[in-house]
């Protein structure tokens, strides 16, 4: 049996890009990277008629700023465009990408439109269905989790515009992959009320904030050492984890405390790229580059990038989540371990002084 849906992971260097292929040939993507030229590489390579769905967890340029390029290329097979309440109106106004899309949508007749636009809330009867649009057969379907519209409305009074991020569920049977962009405490705390207070169960997550800083406040919650700690404990029940991250990056990516609070849960890590953080020796770094890959061009999408896992796959079905390349990424691990202390198997006991040093 075919896969319901196939995701693509992007190694898009210090941002997120993620693409759902659904089996009947409709193509939803989430957010776009920095520059987008990794996402129209895919996208090249890869059969569909229509972007159902471009969907913008938020308004940072790490996950929207490769937008303007698939409006550059791909404008007319566009049909919706999904937009986070992320900010206050006249910070989101002033952004150059709502400037465009405003633009596009208003200077023509509704008959002349080239897309839809909408906000990432969860609302109405559909329940945060946002794709197939309607109640179809579909195996698989996208909706969004948080935030509702009043969480989106106080989200935009918050400083901090990961607090509007968008957190999307796709479910396909008994499986579940999330993506929560850059959600942070403020949102994860609404989504748990959005379950009734109960661990959402996920097969597979794209870890929030490509594995980095989830909170400016890291102490996380009574009885949990820290905000890591606290959402793989208190929020989330998660099997395997995504990292999306880029060599070049300067926020250290992927944190140490985030790994380890991730591993402390026996969760399955695969990241899209090698980074620094991984090796003990930064000089043993270009050895990964001998790791066949999907999309070797994948390597230099990160101008400072030296070596990298790149683009990973989901075929998601309704009994279990195939991931490829993952197999081959652990045999890499396991072997750089023979050298190397790799991020992803260091020990658990990491104080704030050695954190600090990665």
């Amino acid at each position: 049996m075919s896969p319901a849906a196939t995701i693509y992971f992007l190694d898009v260097g210090q941002g997120s890009s993620q693409v759902i292929h659904f089996e009947d040939g409709s193509l939803v993507i989430l957010d776009c990277g920095r520059s987008g030229f990794p996402l129209r590489r895919l996208l090249k390579k890869i059969t569909f008629d229509r972007i159902n769905a471009l969907i913008l967890s938020h308004l940072h340029n790490d996950h929207c700023g490769g937008a303007h390029t698939i409006l550059d290329h791909y404008l007319d097979k566009i049909d919706r465009i999904f937009i986070a309440l992320d900010r206050e109106p006249e910070k989101m106004l002033s952004n150059s990408l709502i400037e465009r899309l405003e633009t596009l949508t208003t200077d023509t007749t509704a008959e002349n439109r080239p897309f839809d636009v909408d906000f990432l809330v969860r609302s109405g009867s559909h329940q945060g269905r946002l794709h197939p649009p309607k109640a179809t057969a579909s195996r698989a379907v996208l909706s969004v989790l948080y935030p509702l519209a009043l969480q989106a409305v106080r989200a935009q009074g918050q400083t901090d515009p990961n607090q509007g991020s968008g957190i999307l569920s796709l479910e396909c049977g008994n499986k579940r992959v999330l993506f929560p962009g850059d959600a942070g405490k403020m949102a994860f705390e609404a989504l748990k009320l959005n379950q009734s207070g109960k661990r959402l169960e996920c097969e597979l997550i794209a870890t929030p904030h490509h594995g980095g800083k989830l909170e400016k406040d890291e102490t996380g919650s009574t009885g949990y050492t820290n905000v890591y700690e606290w959402l793989y404990n208190e929020i989330l029940e998660v099997k395997k984890a995504v990292f999306s991250v880029g060599t070049g990056n300067n926020y250290a990516h992927p944190r140490p405390d985030h790994m380890a609070a991730v591993r402390r849960n026996s969760i399955d890590v695969v990241c899209t790229q090698m980074t620094p953080q991984c090796y003990s020796d930064p000089k043993e770094i270009g050895k990964a580059l001998l790791m066949p890959i999907l999309n070797p061009s994948a390597c230099t999408s990160a101008r400072t990038a030296k070596g990298c896992a790149g683009t990973i796959v989901a075929k998601v079905f309704e009994s279990h989540i195939e991931i490829e390349r993952f197999d081959i990424h652990q045999r890499l691990i396991d072997n750089l371990q023979k050298t190397q202390t790799t991020l992803c198997r260091r020990p658990f006991a990491l104080t704030k002084t050695a954190a600090a040093t990665f």
